[in-house]
């Protein structure tokens, strides 16, 4: 069973992303920009991706194995 995915899997995922990657895939957020985001609140957060389409995304039944 594959938990993590793919850096494959993680640069199709995040295929608009403009960073650079890790070698497994992942993004390459600054630093300042990701200090920025502590700042936000959840509503401002849900208010962008309202905006984007996402109105109604939601993860639940999460099961520790």
């Amino acid at each position: 069973m594959r938990v993590q995915p793919s850096p494959e899997d993680l640069t199709e995922l995040t295929k608009l992303n403009p960073f650079d990657r890790f070698p497994d895939g992942r993004p390459q957020v600054p630093d300042d920009l990701l200090e920025r985001m502590k700042l936000v609140t959840t509503e401002e957060a849900w208010s962008v991706l309202r905006h984007h389409g996402y109105d109604r995304q939601f993860a639940g039944d999460w099961m520790q194995t």
